[in-house]
């Protein structure tokens, strides 16, 4: 007597328990992968966020290239010593 009483019920669940863990599984692999994708986007350099600044008119000419000096690592030779 298949699909009657506990076997009927327990091949039901058996059944819907893997569908649950596949579905789980598909899941989980798209999110890691748009959450890499995401990161990757996000992360920008130093040196990008201060030319941004300087786009939007957040700081002068002058103020850019001192900072971008600063980043690079050289000296600001601009400025006089006091």
């Amino acid at each position: 007597m298949p699909w009657y009483g506990w076997h009927g019920w327990w091949m039901g669940s058996m059944w819907l328990f893997w569908v649950v863990i596949i579905v789980a599984l598909i899941w989980i692999v798209v999110r890691s992968a748009s959450s890499a994708r995401n990161l990757r986007e996000t992360q920008r350099t130093p040196e990008e966020i201060l030319r941004e600044r300087f786009a939007r008119g957040e700081i002068d000419t002058e103020e850019f290239q001192r900072r971008l000096e600063v980043l690079r690592g050289r000296k600001c030779m601009s400025r006089s010593a006091d």
